[in-house]
């Protein structure tokens, strides 16, 4: 519930020019003037000098930013210039009592909020669901699947979004392998292995162990399979972030900018010494790799798109994620 009352802490000097003049009127405003004697009264003992503590009811105002005015007139019927204070009022029954209600879906272009493709869904404060969406009205190819929420206030969400790689559609193929590597291609056949149930699709939920020795930071898991005639897939590939632990000191000041980065990269790193990096592209091919107490790297010779820094220094490790623009 938006509160009814705001306490304001308001001293009010008034030191008028004609003299030992008498303060005998105050008025306030909220945002728009609405004249000179027009605004709200305020109840005060007549005096040389006011300083009250005054209860001002904000029940009329949006939940928002808003500028309090007050002013005061003497006995001579002059009015002061008016003080001002800024002030927000933060609506809590949007934070406290918000409930999805709504979920709704596109791929690649979006039509327009509330003409996406409904989900369907159990109202709650959160929302951990998982959805079995239909991919036979697109093509084969890369594609951006979109997902936004409404809540009771009918309020739409931005939308969280997931690139993915729609295969051809492959008759009397099994699937008889899958293996999987972290952010850089070891070669076909040459990452580490995962155990499957054999068949023409795999629905199932894996079991993939993190190196212990990962380095904190930003990184991409790739998956592929493999067909009985051999032919091994394109991979799945969704991003994840490791969690800084030991390193969390010795990376707390680690600062590169600028991302997106256009030509050169610069970095700054306190009590600590960048010996190697190492820049990998989306596919898990190291495209550059440089050694030996690092400032800076010129990039402006790297295509365009988006690519992970893997940083070596002298007291730990860190992956970052990066846009060549």
């Amino acid at each position: 519930m938006k509160s009814k009352l705001i306490i304001w802490v308001f001293c009010f000097y008034c030191f008028m020019a004609l003299g030992q003049n008498t303060v005998t009127e105050i008025e306030y405003f909220f945002d728009t003037d609405p004249g000179v004697g027009n605004a709200i009264n305020v109840d005060i003992t007549d005096a040389a000098n006011i300083n009250e503590t005054l209860l001002l009811p904000i029940n009329s105002l949006s939940s928002g930013i808003h500028i309090l005015h007050m002013r005061t007139k003497n006995d001579v019927n002059k009015w002061s210039l008016y003080a001002r204070q800024t002030f927000y009022i933060a609506n809590f029954s949007s934070t406290l009592n918000n409930s999805i209600i709504e979920a709704e879906y596109f791929f690649d272009t979006d039509p327009g909020v509330g003409n996406a493709q409904p989900l369907t869904i159990t109202n709650g404060t959160t929302l951990n669901t998982t959805f079995a969406i239909p991919l036979n009205s697109i093509n084969t190819g890369i594609h951006i699947l979109h997902i936004r929420v409404k809540n009771n206030f009918n309020q739409w969400s931005l939308y969280g979004r997931q690139v993915f790689y729609k295969s051809p559609q492959i008759t009397n193929n099994t699937i008889v392998a899958a293996e999987f590597f972290i952010d850089t291609d070891p070669g076909v056949g040459n990452a580490a292995a995962i155990s499957i149930t054999q068949g023409a699709f795999i629905d199932e939920t894996l079991n993939i162990s993190i190196p212990n020795d990962l380095s904190a930071g930003d990184h991409i898991l790739h998956i592929r399979v493999q067909s009985s005639n051999g032919n091994w897939s394109l991979y799945g590939r969704p991003e994840f972030t490791s969690t800084l632990t030991n390193d969390d000191v010795v990376f707390k000041d680690f600062k590169m900018y600028p991302n997106p980065v256009e030509d050169v990269l610069h970095f700054s790193i306190q009590n600590n010494t960048i010996q190697q990096i190492k820049l990998v592209d989306i596919n898990g091919r190291i495209v550059l790799e440089t050694s030996n107490n690092i400032k800076e790297i010129n990039l402006s010779n790297i295509p365009t798109g988006f690519y992970l820094l893997q940083i070596e220094t002298t007291n730990g490790s860190i992956s970052k994620k990066i846009i060549k623009k």
